[in-house]
């Protein structure tokens, strides 16, 4: 599943190479698949403790045209901030930012209206 903004299919797909080495700090979640869990973003909340916060990290095989003001740049990973809560299990999706580079790192793009993102 990847994400666009529907503004800009005027733009060529961009294939990209996932780093093929998996980088220190990151887990792996499922095998052959480029969605990691950044271990340095792991932490448990002091008021609600069966909460752990933590941030996903998918390094793209397609590059997304999600910096409206820079027809030439494109996100290369998607870092989305998590709550996981252990005692029933749910999963709350908070945020997801793009960047413009692998790892959830380099300039930062988040999307400003929901309504523009398309999943295909």
């Amino acid at each position: 599943m990847h994400c666009f903004d529907t503004k800009n299919f005027e733009h060529q797909n961009v294939k990209l190479t996932p780093p093929t080495q998996d980088r220190q700090g990151y887990v792996r979640l499922v095998k052959n698949v480029n969605y990691y869990i950044d271990t340095d973003s792991i932490w448990v909340d002091n008021e609600e403790p069966q909460e752990v916060h933590f941030d996903a990290v998918v390094n793209l095989e397609q590059g997304l045209y999600v910096y409206p003001k820079e027809s030439k740049r494109y996100a290369r990973s998607v870092r989305q901030y998590k709550i996981l809560n252990c005692k029933n299990y749910r999963l709350t999706q908070v945020r997801t930012d793009f960047y413009d580079e692998f790892w959830g790192e380099g300039l930062r793009a988040a999307p400003k209206n929901k309504r523009n993102i398309v999943f295909v």
